[in-house]
């Protein structure tokens, strides 16, 4: 079977109780020890031993436990957001001629946008130049996984759920059963979605034996975000 790197790694978080969801956000080139594989960036994790594999290596990093998981193909990603209509996101900073595939450049402005699925993937997936790296592109990534999940787990979309084979949720592979995910459809709606609760891991942009990692050098720092991610409002 072909094998890949996870290109995104994102923690989400529900709380009934409080209302509230969270992400936490890991650059996919953080710096990890890979048992049987060595130093690695967390991506790796993926390549090397599947879905188990990056939900061991990410609660070892975080301690948080993981309890499903989800995984997006992002060959029927564009696909997958003209299916629900579209996206929409609040782009904070504009982005102006970022580098992209096949030496073109992408550009947002600043503010609401329409995102079809094509302008999606380039949002969620822009990381050169001026679109600020892994960081700048966690923190749109999880602007994009919020608007999609309030689309595709709506009530209005639960019935176009992967047992349908719609094009919405084609791209997807997914440990959740049918009714938990038409129980998570209900729940989303009554559930906040602010900004402060979209969190990213912290790290410093390190060259380590000529190869580029996100490192961890503030473990406190760490340790303060990922209580923030687990914690109460």
């Amino acid at each position: 079977r072909t094998r890949s790197r996870a290109d995104t790694l994102l923690l989400m978080r529900t709380d009934p109780d409080e209302g509230r969801i969270k992400y936490l956000s890991i650059p996919r080139d953080y710096r990890v020890e890979l048992p049987g594989q060595g130093t690695q960036k967390i991506n790796a994790s993926f390549f090397f031993g599947g879905q188990a594999g990056a939900i061991r290596a990410v609660q070892r990093l975080t301690g948080v436990p993981v309890h499903h998981i989800v995984v997006i193909k992002f060959n029927g990603f564009p696909k997958m957001v003209d299916a629900v209509g579209g996206v929409t996101v609040n782009n904070p900073t504009a982005l102006v001629e970022c580098p992209y595939e096949n030496g073109r450049t992408v550009s947002f402005p600043e503010g609401r946008i329409d995102l079809d699925g094509a302008r999606a993937l380039e949002y969620a997936r822009a990381r050169q130049g001026a679109c600020g790296g892994d960081f700048g592109r966690a923190l749109r990534q999880q602007a994009v996984v919020a608007a999609m999940k309030g689309k595709v787990l709506s009530p209005g979309n639960i019935w176009r759920a992967p047992w349908r084979g719609a094009d919405v949720v084609r791209a997807l592979q997914t440990d959740i059963g049918t009714m938990d995910m038409i129980k998570m459809g209900w729940l989303q709606a009554r559930l906040d979605q602010r900004p402060a609760d979209r969190i990213l891991l912290s790290g410093e942009i390190l060259d380590v034996d000529g190869v580029s990692y996100v490192v961890q050098t503030d473990p406190d720092q760490n340790e303060r975000e990922i209580a923030k991610f687990m914690g109460p409002a």
